[in-house]
């Protein structure tokens, strides 16, 4: 068995070193263990995450502009300008328009719709629509992001005398300081900050909205808070490039165009070199990215599992331009297909370079790897990828995901989380505030090994924590309830296996509650069809098959019946542990089984069989934090 070194940060690794096969491997364990722990969670580390070396030259003139200048002209083949063009045509037509296409349909110099007087007359009276409505009803993010930006338009071309612009901004005073407030009540940790300050996505999002306010008022106060924004949101960022959606949550693959696109305008008004800084170190996630162009997000927190696009989709351009990476840029060439009708491609179109060869690239290459954005191991094959995550608030030790080619921006299937909740009271889904407990809790995500193999192509976790009942990112995480959840993960080109166990914590303070139910649930992106093989399922190129001698039925369920839910057999005594198996096997691979290994207390043991393939041995010791994997004998 071989393994390799990994960098995650400007923090050292230490490197692994080859083994003799059938070995069991400690010193192995103890180096990766260091690369798991001490470093996801580092604040330091997450603020000197890896940068990717720079491309060719970042424009043919840098004496006079640079690469993201938001009033340089735009070359006639750059696509975000024939996107832009299109966007200006829809919103010259539709009732409802896009009102930043509008505008700057009405004005831009590359506009082929500027001049048209209607239009004018349209695009001005849907600016003061806009700043009437904020004026009656004040919003700190998005409505104001779009009336600051217009504004910036009518100065910029001249188009609206000093006295109208003034009207707007009068209007939209009371959204800016609404902004201003609430960010400087989080920078000052004021005991009743909002939740906004300490979620990256809007502290980002705020500075570019007081950057735009620090420029058209102008107030050095908004442009300082900005800069502070910033900073601060850069203790978020992850090993691997991405931000946490929350604190130290995993990242949520729907907020990377939101991060890219509000850190890319704030760098445009502001030229700030750290968050040039950052946004190149966001370019290793986009290495993260399936072929289909999304990342995975099983890895997110339990409220924001998201599966599509949404949001900013062009937010990788921002991040390929400014690294020169050709993976970032063959991310964002592949996007480009979604053509959003948002004004957020407005800032990618300033980014777009045409020297990066992106010829020997593509999303979603095969990889076998620990990744910094999930803290955990990544397998991809082909169509097929795998995750062992364990990240705060989250809810799921292990993630996969089919793509199809062809299939941009979208899944064949995949799964979404495979839990092991212990119910508190009857209920149709065990996610939500007071249904079970089964949220991971911040200062046990780090109770996780993970286990990569490059050379033969498997990776392996294991994980133990107590259950919380769900909160939604709060610092306060409710007290365990007397029990732990322990599990084991194998994962190579053919499929998955895992074992999954709750069992009452006789060392806990709090005891469990006679009412309290262990069910399994797994979570799926299209529909499961039972087979005639007891506890098996089909789904869209998978099949799964569930284990466990205390199984006393398995059902699919949920939306579509996309869940699958495992009821265990009553006990003698109440409360008692529960756990099962699951194996989940790709189409055109032979199945595997996963038998759970008794031996002494606090080591979780499991034994997977493939025909054609070495019987694998995991053992996971949940004091010690100790993974060990290895073939049979």
């Amino acid at each position: 068995m071989t393994a390799k070194s990994f960098a995650l940060s400007a923090t050292s690794v230490p490197s692994f070193s080859p083994a003799a096969p059938g070995v069991l491997l400690p010193a192995l364990v103890v180096a990766f263990l260091v690369a798991l722990s001490g470093v996801v969670f580092s604040p330091a580390a997450r603020a000197s995450a890896p940068a990717v070396a720079s491309g060719s030259a970042e424009n043919p003139d840098p004496d006079t502009r640079w690469l993201g200048d938001p009033d340089a002209p735009v070359a006639s083949g750059n696509p975000y300008l024939a996107l832009a063009r299109r966007n200006a045509a829809s919103a010259a037509r539709d009732a409802k328009p896009e009102i930043f296409w509008l505008v700057w349909g009405a004005l831009a110099d590359e506009s082929e719709l500027r001049g048209d007087s209607a239009l004018l007359a349209k695009a001005r009276k849907a600016t003061d629509d806009l700043a009437a409505r904020l004026a009656a009803k004040p919003n700190g993010h998005w409505d104001i992001t779009i009336l600051l930006e217009c504004i910036r338009l009518w100065k910029k071309h001249a188009a609206a005398d000093s006295a109208t612009r003034a009207r707007w901004l009068a209007a939209a005073r009371a959204s800016v300081e609404h902004n201003y407030t609430a960010n400087r009540k989080g920078i000052d940790r004021a005991p009743d900050a909002d939740w906004i300050t300490v979620a990256p996505n809007a502290l980002l999002q705020s500075a570019a909205v007081l950057a735009l306010a620090g420029e058209l008022y102008p107030e050095e106060r908004y442009t300082d808070l900005a800069r502070a924004l910033v900073r601060a949101a850069a203790t978020h960022q992850l090993p691997g490039g991405a931000f946490s959606y929350i604190r130290d949550s995993g990242p949520s693959s729907l907020y990377f165009g939101f991060d890219a696109t509000f850190l890319g305008r704030y760098y445009q008004l502001t030229r700030d070199p750290e968050a040039r800084r950052i946004l190149v170190a966001m370019a290793p996630y986009t290495h993260d990215a399936l072929a289909n162009g999304l990342f995975e997000s099983a890895s997110a927190t339990w409220w924001k599992h998201h599966w599509s696009t949404g949001g900013p989709v062009h937010g990788a351009e921002i991040v390929a331009g400014l690294s020169g990476d050709p993976v970032a840029r063959a991310l964002a060439e592949l996007r480009l297909s979604a053509a959003q009708r948002y004004w957020f491609s407005y800032v990618a179109m300033y980014f777009w370079r045409a020297d990066i060869d992106i010829s020997a690239v593509r999303p979603g290459a095969d990889a076998c790897r620990l990744s910094g954005n999930i803290n955990g191991p990544l397998l991809r094959r082909g169509d097929w990828q795998v995750v062992m995550p364990q990240m705060p608030y989250g809810d799921t030790a292990v993630g996969a995901t089919l793509t199809r080619p062809g299939l941009n921006l979208g899944f064949a299937n995949y799964l979404e989380a495979a839990a092991l909740p212990v119910f508190l009271k009857d209920s149709g889904s065990y996610r939500g505030r007071g249904v079970s407990l089964y949220m991971i809790p911040p200062d046990e995500a780090a109770r996780h090994a993970g286990l990569v193999n490059e050379q033969e192509g498997w990776i392996a976790a294991g994980s133990a924590f107590h259950p919380r009942r769900a909160v939604f990112g709060e610092p306060d995480v409710p007290p365990a309830e007397g029990w732990e959840l322990a599990q084991v993960w194998f994962a190579d080109a053919g499929g998955l296996a895992g074992w999954l166990e709750v069992a009452p914590d006789n060392s806990a303070l709090a005891k469990p509650a006679p009412q309290h139910t262990p069910r399994g649930v797994l979570v799926f992106g299209q529909p499961l069809t039972r087979t005639a093989t007891a506890h098996r399922y089909e789904t869209a190129g998978l099949t799964l098959t569930l284990s466990g001698d205390r199984i006393a039925g398995t059902r699919a369920r949920g939306k579509n019946n996309t869940e699958a839910w495992i009821d265990f057999t009553s006990a003698t005594s109440s409360p008692a542990a529960a756990g099962y198996g699951a194996t989940l096997t790709r189409a055109g691979h032979s199945a595997a089984t996963i038998i759970r290994e008794r031996g002494p207390a606090g080591i979780l043991a499991a034994r997977v069989t493939r025909e054609g393939a070495p019987v694998m041995l995991i053992h996971y010791n949940t004091a010690t934090n100790e993974l060990r994997v290895a073939p049979a004998p």
